[in-house]
Parts: C-alpha cells; sequence; structure tokens
C-alpha cells in the first residue's frame, strides 16, 4: 500500500509520521529487536558493502547506505535513519533535514530531525523551534524537538549534555 505523503505546507510532523511509516513498513522490526538477532548477519552484510564504497561524500553514503539496508530489508538505527531521510528527501520535504547522531557514554543512537532553527544549538533541543520534530523509526516513534531528552533518557541515554552531530546532506 502506497504511503500518502502530505502537503508541503503541513506541518513538519506530518511529514515525520509519513516517513516514519514508511521505513517501518518497508523494513519490518529492526535487526537489534528481534528476538534471536536472526538479521545481524544481514546488518554486517549491509555495512560491508557501504565501507567497500570507500569515503564518500556525506550524500552519497546516506544514498548508499538506505538503499543497501532498504534492499537487505534490514538495519539497526543509523540504517532506519538513512532510509527515512532518504524517503523525505526524494519526496522534496521542504524543511531542513539532519541525519542526527546521538552519542552519551555507552549510549548511541540515529534518527532524522525535521526542521530545526538552524541557528540554535545542537546541544540545546530545548530551543529548536516551535515546528521541529524528530522521526525515529528504529524506535517507531515521532517526538517534538523539546521533547529530545525524555526520548533519549527513555532509550537509556543520560542528561545532560548529549553529543549530536549531523549531517546537512543537499
Amino acid at each position: 500500500m502506497p504511503t500518502i505523503l502530505p502537503s508541503p505546507a503541513l506541518f513538519p510532523e506530518m511529514w515525520a509520521k509519513a516517513a516514519v511509516r514508511h521505513t517501518r513498513a518497508l523494513m519490518g522490526v529492526p535487526s537489534n529487536k528481534l528476538p534471536d538477532r536472526s538479521e545481524n548477519a544481514c546488518v554486517a552484510e549491509v555495512r560491508r558493502e557501504v565501507a567497500a564504497a570507500g569515503l564518500e561524500d556525506s550524500a552519497a553514503m546516506v544514498e548508499r547506505l538506505a538503499t543497501h539496508a532498504s534492499t537487505g530489508k534490514c538495519g539497526n538505527c543509523g540504517e532506519y535513519a538513512a532510509v527515512t531521510f532518504q524517503f523525505l528527501k526524494r519526496r522534496k520535504c521542504p524543511f531542513l533535514l539532519e541525519l542526527a547522531f546521538y552519542e552519551n557514554g555507552g549510549l548511541n543512537h540515529a534518527f532524522v530531525i525535521i526542521n530545526r532553527d538552524d541557528t540554535t544549538s545542537l546541544s540545546t533541543p530545548s530551543k529548536w523551534g516551535e515546528n521541529c520534530w524528530i522521526a525515529d523509526a528504529w524506535s517507531d516513534d515521532v517526538v517534538h524537538g523539546k521533547a529530545y531528552r525524555a526520548n533519549m533518557v527513555a532509550l537509556g541515554g543520560s542528561v545532560p549534555d548529549p553529543k549530536i552531530s549531523t549531517w546537512h546532506v543537499p
């Protein structure tokens, strides 16, 4: 069943929800959430194929990761974020898109930030803007940017001062 896309005039939240629905429908349950972790070999193969391509610009790397992950229908948060990002990019989402990587201690996580006020610091999600949303297909969730810290705590992260890095992929 095709995913129905929101109009570009609608809120970033709708784009985030459409992208998460699309990614989960395409990819299913993340490999590291399967009881027997049976798809870990698939994830390893996807990552080998991407690494074999060598160092590329970020746009090519994200596209390659999304392509291999969606073909194999397997992945963890990084692959799911890449597929989500590419979905939004291909459909010409009119908002700023950032593929984000969260690190704090032993926890790392990847997701897509939609419509963050790019004049704000990544370390202060509470100031990302009223219309900033996080599309997290791995957790099958869409959260407001201001709820970012609470969401990371729920995933096992410690707050404050997470390290977040993003790729602004054209």
